[in-house]
């Protein structure tokens, strides 16, 4: 049996053509993924600079001695009455935030520096 020499070759081109189109979408998968990696790497660092800054922000708020205290934990958008805008409030556990319009509290900052803490609020 004699086999031609334009269908071996057309054989040849299609497997060749699925090995390229598997290669292809393997690479594609690895390019996908590598840039998912790099996404959640920023992502990651990004979240890590704010909870430091956040932590800076809490400090300096404490260690102003200008805090005012709150009995109960304090929260974003909690409301207090009687207290001048833009002062500050915070409380045991290390938050604290700046009083705005209608008594809002805003801007929450958070520390778990005890030490810290524990002088800001004495």
């Amino acid at each position: 049996m004699r086999v031609d020499p334009l269908t071996v070759g057309a054989i040849a081109l299609v497997g060749i053509g699925g090995i390229t189109s598997f290669l292809d979408s393997n690479r594609q998968t690895r390019s996908a993924q590598s840039a998912d990696t790099e996404a959640a790497k920023v992502s990651m660092r990004i979240e890590t600079e704010a909870r430091s800054a956040s932590k800076k922000l809490a400090e300096t708020r404490l260690q102003s001695g200008l805090c005012l205290v709150a009995q109960n934990p304090i929260a974003p958008g909690q409301m207090v009455k009687g207290v001048k805008i833009g002062s500050i409030v915070c409380d045991r556990y290390g938050n604290t935030a700046i009083v705005g319009q209608n008594g809002a509290l805003l801007q929450l900052a958070q520390t778990d520096d005890k030490q810290i803490v524990q002088e800001g609020i004495e």
